[in-house]
């Protein structure tokens, strides 16, 4: 036990050295320098400390190492530190997140941390998978501004996976970006821009999406999961990629007919929000909305009894979308397309 504990200080020793004698050397050569001192494992026994500070300056330190790994490597490559870490590491982190009594702090910088290891890595461990992306996407909703902008920089960093070689990581990238989507789509008004959409833009994000639907041998679920992203994102947005609006909007009224209901019910809501598009600013988006909503109306029509009611009449009504259509047919400013499109749709929904 001393001959740990002596390492421990040892190492803090040799890093406050560090820290101190290096003041002119550049950021790049302090963190290799401090990185060569191997802090991981010290760091880690530091985990199981009884004294609540020790562990969470221990976690700070980890945060901090990680972030330095994070912001010198290219994102689509493993995490410079994950073999550092190793595989025990990321269990006794787990096991600290995991604890019911955890100061909230703390917590966030273990999701944060196990969210920088993971970013081009499957997490196989399934609870791990579940309870830390979870916990990563509701952190983009707290009142700690510090939290949101971490967590959005690590969720991001799901987006980098999309074209990794490996089928698993991929399916968890997408299933990440899915969550976080719907999450900014059931927090925001449906009428205004996706909260995400300008940051998975920035990544080259929607080209990536859009490259990853269009592949041949692609996973139905994973392709399933992909046209729905794409969808929220353009929720009050011209898809100007004519490609993709014929293909993605044409795919997620097809998954309204598959015999998968989950499918099924997500790409109802995604094509019902296109009904509030409707008023939007945007003469593009509207006619966009006008035309996909059409597509649905008549995929419906054709695939219902011509003597019963129509299958999404209920839904389009309920969303107010009736009256929506009808305004917009009378104005008198407006495009004569979208006014004939509206009366099409009207016709086919009575």
């Amino acid at each position: 036990m001393a001959k740990n504990s002596n390492q421990i200080i040892s190492q803090a020793v040799q890093q406050e050295l560090l820290k101190r004698n290096v003041d002119e050397d550049d950021d790049e050569k302090k963190q290799l320098k401090l990185i060569n001192l191997n802090p991981y494992p010290g760091l880690i026994r530091l985990l199981d400390h009884s004294d609540e500070n020790v562990v969470s300056d221990a976690i700070s330190s980890i945060y901090n190492l990680l972030q330095c790994g994070t912001d010198t490597t290219p994102s689509d490559l493993l995490h410079p530190h994950f073999e550092k870490i190793s595989a025990a590491g990321i269990e006794k982190l787990l096991e600290l997140f995991q604890k019911s009594n955890q100061n909230t702090k703390v917590k966030d910088k273990i999701a944060l941390c196990i969210g920088r290891l993971f970013r081009a890595k499957e997490i196989q461990n399934q609870q791990m998978k579940e309870q830390v992306i979870g916990y990563l996407i509701s952190l983009l909703y707290v009142p700690d501004q510090w939290a949101i902008d971490q967590s959005q920089i690590v969720c991001m960093g799901l987006v980098q996976n999309e074209d990794h070689p490996d089928e698993n990581v991929v399916s968890d990238s997408i299933s990440s970006i899915y969550n976080l989507l719907q999450c900014g789509t059931d927090t925001t008004p449906s009428d205004l821009l996706h909260p995400h959409f300008e940051i998975i833009q920035e990544e080259d994000g929607i080209e990536k999406l859009l490259e990853l639907f269009q592949k041949s041998n692609q996973n139905t679920k994973v392709k399933d999961k992909i046209a729905l992203c794409i969808g929220r994102l353009f929720r009050a947005k011209e898809i100007q990629n004519q490609q993709m609006k014929e293909q993605v909007i044409g795919y997620l009224i097809s998954l309204l007919y598959v015999p998968d209901q989950w499918a099924i019910d997500q790409s109802q809501i995604v094509c019902m929000g296109l009904v509030q598009n409707e008023d939007h600013p945007d003469e593009n988006v509207v006619s966009d909305s006008i035309s996909s909503i059409y597509n649905l109306l008549l995929f419906g029509t054709n695939t219902s009894p011509l003597d019963s009611q129509h299958p999404h009449f209920k839904q389009i009504s309920e969303a107010d979308g009736i009256e929506k259509m009808i305004l917009l047919f009378l104005r008198s400013d407006q495009n004569q397309n979208i006014k004939d499109t509206s009366a099409l749709c009207i016709g086919i929904l009575f």
